[in-house]
This record gives C-alpha cells, structure tokens and sequence, in this order.
C-alpha cells in the first residue's frame, strides 16, 4: 500500500514498519506477506484517513524521499509493529475526526 499510494508524512511515519515497506529486496515474498497483511488489516483505514488528511490539507509535507538501508524483521518484530500501529492509526483518526471501523 504505501508504495502504491502516496501517503502524507504524518501517516507514513507510524505505518512504514508496520506494512513491511523497509523489508528488504532480497526477501520478496517476507514483505509480500507483510503487506498482505498490513492492507488486509488496516488498508481501507488508511485509506481514509489519508483522504481525510489531504481533504483538510493539515499535512504540508509532500512525503519522504528515502534513502535508507533496508531491515530485516524477525517474525515476532513484523507481529509487533502491526500490533502498535493500531494505536498510532486510532491517535489519527481521532485527531482527524474519523470513527474507527
């Protein structure tokens, strides 16, 4: 998702780790899966919110240009970060006057 969609950087921040964009080249199908299960689990959210974001034009960052070293998550870190990125997405649909599901 975040490679498809051009997300603010307010919400790329908190999402990066959780939909598995810094998984590296050489494991594809790891960050398939990831982000798999990143859309799957928070998509149409973020989605929204960032609709919401550009519609209020509160974010005045045009995103990242990254250039960074990719990473390599042990399952257990892929878990965890998808897991935390339900508070940070709620803290911003709150901030932006989205109801959550």
């Amino acid at each position: 998702m975040l490679e498809q969609h051009k997300l603010p950087g307010i919400l790329f921040g908190p999402a990066q780790h959780a939909s598995g964009y810094w998984i590296c080249p050489d494991r594809a199908e790891e960050k398939r899966r990831q982000q798999q299960a990143f859309d799957k689990r928070y998509g149409q959210r973020v989605l929204r919110l960032a609709a919401e974001i550009k519609k209020q034009s509160l974010d005045s960052s045009d995103g990242y240009i990254v250039v960074n070293p990719c990473l390599r998550y042990t399952h257990r870190q892929k878990q965890q970060y998808l897991d935390e990125f339900e508070a940070d997405l709620a803290a911003l649909e709150r901030r932006f006057g989205i109801l959550a599901r």
